[in-house]
């Protein structure tokens, strides 16, 4: 089961931190400007250090992915294109594809036993706005629902 975080709401946005940075910037101290703010003091020195250029401002919060961001690319596009044919595949159908493909390829992955879990599958389907499909193939035709075999299709044929 896919585990659901609370969102912890922050009493500070994007302006806010424009403005504290200002005070800081006029000489005032950060101690009183992150209390005033209600922000860490951590936050307020990195956004210090980032407005005067000592940083790159790329973002490496969380941890890293289990894939490099290019194969992780490369197994969405193929998961797309499958989407497009008609043919999205199931989530236990997207695991065994993504263990076929790490072993053909010979990639090492912190997967047990190389096999990803239900809850990477899920998280790498929202990550790249994928959908996992329940079995069966549906075509919305008009206002009604009809099956349609994979076999009629003769551009999947081919």
């Amino acid at each position: 089961m896919v585990r659901n975080y609370k969102k912890v709401v922050k009493p500070y946005n994007e302006e806010t931190i424009k403005i504290a940075l200002q005070e800081v910037a006029e000489s005032a101290s950060i101690r009183a400007t992150y209390r005033k703010y209600k922000m860490s003091t951590t936050l307020l020195k990195k956004h210090k250090v980032i407005m005067e250029g000592n940083q790159p401002t790329t973002d490496n919060r969380g941890k890293p992915t289990a894939l490099s961001l290019e194969l992780e690319e490369k197994i969405a596009d193929m998961v797309h294109r499958m989407e497009k044919m008609g043919m999205g595949p199931t989530p236990s159908e997207f695991c065994d594809i993504i263990k076929d493909f790490l072993q053909a390829n010979r990639i090492d992955v912190p997967f047990k036993d190389g096999i990803p879990g239900y809850e990477w599958a899920s998280l790498f389907m929202k990550r790249h706005c994928l959908s996992h499909k329940k079995g069966g193939m549906m075509q919305l035709q008009g206002s009604t629902v009809a099956k349609k075999s994979v076999t009629s299709d003769p551009f999947v044929i081919q």
